[in-house]
């Protein structure tokens, strides 16, 4: 189907997402004109099917009229818009084909799910290979040899069972494995977990028929990219043994840092879901076609070809983020820590490493969705193996400082992203962290306590609980057993934030006058175990600074727009009252969250 005169007066430049290029074109003079021309012209119907699955900030459904006028825009965030009349009604997404670029395997209509999963399979293999053979900063990251105390093997004979192994005992010639990260949810079939009852059983032969939906998908999915060995927490962990449970939790870091890849089911919220894309339905496309950046001559004009695609119009800056596994404490180090992840998103599949990021839609390359939700080692966050203390000298100042400064604000925005998600043991707020952990000490040579950095501690204090009364967030608790001291975030339950005037401050004055930051004078942390990043069963800290006299208040609570139970902290008197700072008090001062006063 070739395109209608309408579409082919649009611009290559309106494919663009880069600053300043974006254009807006008036395209049919009416949204009857528009359908008429969907019936012939491909891009047209794929408009069409963009205002249909549109549900945008206004009423659902939406009747158009027909009389209306249709436009399109183009925006930084690599999304085109679609205007009828004067309302936003629509969204797609085009993206220029690399010259010498050949689909993995042909685009299909129609398949089932399985059929679906053996093409995505067969894409994940196309990336895979890529990333092994041409990408030198993913190639370093695994360790070769690495195995996990416990394996799944899925290429036996029988199709229709796995096998659970010790890895000690068991003779593995490729140690190749893909580890899930997944969402346990309430509807995991006792078959899907391994006890101390059940762990003969599974050593023998696991029946795949009996685990979930997500289980089974990620077996077929191992099978089709010929990878004989796979990790599965609840399967490789021995769910009742605690002894079992936190030295597998202690191996946290270097089960997913040395998984050959990470299979995500990010947008499903239990074991039912599987591994699939689950709005596939509402996308249509794809439309490859060539534009000219000169319509009006297109003889004389270069031209691009691009491929062009309807979603369901999640916000693409925001998608990953919202995905259910990005509600789940444990799986954050997941996806931190794996050199390679495949998620099966709600809108799409995608593939993210230190060298590509890309889309089932863009499987060249697609990186505005990861612009937002970058992970701490990409683009050499954290990559900063000179920071710790015993290297300090090595590098210029200025360069030193930056490092600093970089380091303060990631894991400041880490710790604010992970306490904002739930974990179903709230015992588990460090342990579920402590593969992240481990991974910035090694990286920085810093101390690691209790959920702080000893090389600027003093900074990590100035953490606050963040609820809000009106935003229903007035939830924060001390728990019942002791997690953590006092003085650490992890102390609380519930969502931490390091308060921006603070957290700006300090960050970017990685050498302030000494007279304004406290000295340590002792600090420890008592381990549970062994592990001084898991469980703790104490701590204790003493600071010796300056202390100035002063007093506080209660802030007036306005309905929508302030803390509850905040208090401003001022110093002097009369006309010379400065504040110099608040008090934000851990959980709720009473059971109603009543406005103070």
């Amino acid at each position: 189907m070739p395109l209608c005169s309408d579409c082919q007066k649009i611009p290559a430049k309106f494919f663009s997402s880069a600053r300043d290029t974006q254009c807006s074109i008036q395209h049919h003079e009416t949204y009857l004109a528009l359908r008429e021309c969907a019936v012939l012209c491909r891009l047209c119907k794929l408009i069409i099917h963009a205002v249909n699955v549109y549900k945008g900030d206004y009423a659902w459904p939406k009747k158009w009229k027909e009389e209306d006028a249709v436009r399109l825009d183009s925006t930084k965030f690599g999304q085109q818009k679609v205007w009828i009349g004067g309302s936003e009604a629509g969204v797609f997404r085009g993206m220029e084909i690399p010259k010498h670029w050949v689909d993995p395997v042909p685009i299909r209509e129609g398949l089932s799910h399985e059929e679906h999963l053996t093409d995505e399979a067969a894409i994940m293999k196309h990336w895979e290979n890529t990333c092994s053979t041409t990408h030198r900063h993913c190639a370093e990251l695994v360790k070769k040899g690495y195995l996990p105390t416990r394996l799944i093997g899925v290429d036996g004979v029988d199709s229709a069972t796995a096998q659970l192994v010790e890895t000690s005992t068991t003779e593995i010639k490729d140690v190749r494995y893909l580890a899930l990260s997944h969402c346990w949810g309430k509807a995991m079939p006792d078959a899907a977990r391994t006890t101390q009852a059940t762990l003969p059983k599974h050593l023998e032969s696991i029946n795949i028929s009996s685990l979930s939906k997500t289980f089974q998908d990620f077996i077929y999915i191992a099978r089709r990219m010929k990878i004989s060995w796979i990790w599965i927490d609840s399967l490789c962990i021995i769910q009742d043994s605690r002894d079992d449970w936190e030295h597998e939790a202690a191996q946290m870091a270097s089960v997913y840092s040395n998984a050959h890849l990470t299979i995500s089911a990010s947008g499903s919220t239990d074991g039912r879901g599987g591994c699939k894309v689950l709005d596939s339905e509402r996308s249509y496309g794809p439309v490859d076609s060539r534009f000219f950046e000169d319509p009006s001559s297109p003889e004389a004009s270069k031209s691009r070809v691009f491929r062009i695609w309807a979603r369901d119009p999640y916000p693409i800056v925001q998608v990953l983020m919202n995905d259910p596994i990005n509600k789940r404490g444990w799986c954050l180090q997941e996806r931190e820590l794996s050199p390679r992840v495949v998620h099966f998103s709600k809108d799409s599949m995608r593939w993210e490493c230190r060298d590509l990021k890309a889309s089932l839609e863009f499987p060249w390359e697609d990186s505005i969705t990861f612009n937002t939700a970058m992970r701490l080692f990409d683009n050499g966050q954290l990559d900063c193996p000179t920071l710790g203390r015993q290297s300090l000298g090595k590098l210029p100042m200025v360069e030193y400082n930056k490092a600093v400064m970089k380091q303060r604000l990631v894991w400041f925005n880490l710790v604010a992203r992970y306490t904002n998600r739930a974990l179903t043991k709230q015992t588990d707020v460090l342990p579920a962290l402590s593969g992240i952990a481990q991974a910035i000490a090694r990286s920085t040579n810093d101390e690691y306590l209790a959920g702080l950095w000893k090389s600027y501690l003093p900074y990590c204090l100035l953490w606050a609980s963040a609820w809000h009364i009106d935003h229903g967030l007035a939830t924060h608790s001390r728990p019942e057993r002791y997690l953590a001291p006092s003085w650490s975030w992890a102390s609380v339950k519930g969502r931490i934030e390091y308060i921006w005037w603070t957290v700006s401050w300090y960050a970017y004055n990685p050498n302030p006058d000494p007279a304004y930051v406290p000295n340590i004078l002792s600090i420890e942390i008592q381990p549970a175990k062994s592990d001084v990043y898991g469980m703790l069963k104490g701590g204790m800290l003493q600071l010796q600074g300056k202390l100035k006299p002063g007093y506080t208040k209660n802030e007036k609570y306005v309905k929508g727009s302030q803390f509850q139970d905040r208090e401003t902290v001022y110093s002097g008197g009369g006309t010379g009252i400065t504040k110099i700072g608040e008090i934000r008090y851990d959980v709720p001062l009473c059971a109603e969250c009543a406005p103070p006063g």
